[in-house]
C-alpha cells in the first residue's frame, strides 16, 4: 500500500510541476506578462551647478516594446560610474508612462562636486583607454498584471 501512496505523490508532484510551467508559457503566449522594455544610455552631459559642483545627466533611451500595453516606469534607483569609480547615486520615483511601441527618453541627474570630477579626469588621462560611463540600477515598471523589476548595466564610450 505504501508503494501505491508513493506513486500516487510522485504523479502529483510531476503533475504540478507541469500544470505551473504550462500556465507560465500560456501566460508569456496569451501576453499576460509584458515584455521587458529595451533600455539604452543615450547622452550623458555635464553642466556647473554651482561654485562648488557639476551636474551630471545621464539620458536613458527607454522603448517600451509590447505592442498594446502601456507600462508605468514607476521608480528607478540608479548609480552613474565612470572607469568603475562611482560617480554618484540617485532615484527618481515620478510615474512616467511608457507607451506602446514607443520610445521615452529618461534623464537621470546626480550633482557630483568638483573635486571628484577633476580626480576622475585625471584617471581619464592616465587611462584613455577606460573612457566610458556605466549606468547601472533597477528600474520598477508597473503593468496591469503587477509589478516587476528590471535590472539594468549598461555602457557608453566617452
Amino acid at each position: 500500500m505504501t508503494g501505491n501512496v508513493r506513486h500516487l505523490v510522485v504523479c502529483v508532484l510531476m503533475l504540478s510541476g507541469v500544470f505551473c510551467v504550462s500556465c507560465a508559457h500560456m501566460a508569456k503566449v496569451f501576453g499576460l506578462v509584458p515584455e521587458t522594455p529595451k533600455v539604452e544610455v543615450q547622452d550623458v552631459t555635464l553642466a556647473l551647478s554651482g561654485f562648488d559642483s557639476v551636474k551630471i545627466v545621464a539620458s536613458l533611451r527607454v522603448e517600451n516594446i509590447d505592442e498594446s500595453r502601456e507600462l508605468d516606469l514607476q521608480r528607478l534607483q540608479y548609480e552613474i560610474l565612470s572607469n568603475n569609480q562611482q560617480v554618484g547615486l540617485g532615484e527618481l520615483s515620478e510615474v512616467i508612462k511608457l507607451k506602446p511601441k514607443e520610445i521615452t527618453v529618461v534623464k537621470l541627474p546626480i550633482a557630483v562636486k568638483i573635486s571628484q570630477m577633476l580626480k576622475l579626469g585625471m584617471n581619464m588621462l592616465e587611462k584613455p583607454s577606460l573612457r566610458q560611463v556605466q549606468v547601472k540600477g533597477q528600474a520598477t515598471i508597473g503593468a496591469w498584471a503587477g509589478n516587476f523589476v528590471h535590472n539594468f548595466d549598461l555602457k557608453r564610450d566617452l
